[in-house]
């Protein structure tokens, strides 16, 4: 039987490799780790580092990017 290239079961080029994935937006930056922070165990990348840079203290992007950054810091209890 033929392998077809086009088949939905191909694993992409980076299945085997550590790639950082966005902890606010979930996506994979092109430049691999070199396209953002890492934070801890986190990530984030350069443009939701840069959205939460420029956008204003209580708007809806600055509060959607920070409860992305709470979950990557579970809160404590003393």
């Amino acid at each position: 039987m033929a392998s077809n290239s086009l088949s939905p079961f191909q694993k992409p080029d980076y299945y085997n490799c550590v790639v950082p994935r966005c902890s606010v937006c979930r996506q994979i930056p092109g430049a691999g780790i070199l396209g953002g922070l890492k934070l801890g165990k986190a990530f984030l990348c350069r443009q939701c580092e840069t959205v939460l840079m420029q956008t204003p203290v209580g708007s809806t992007d600055y509060y959607r990017i920070m409860e992305g950054l709470r979950a990557i810091y579970p809160k404590r209890s003393y």
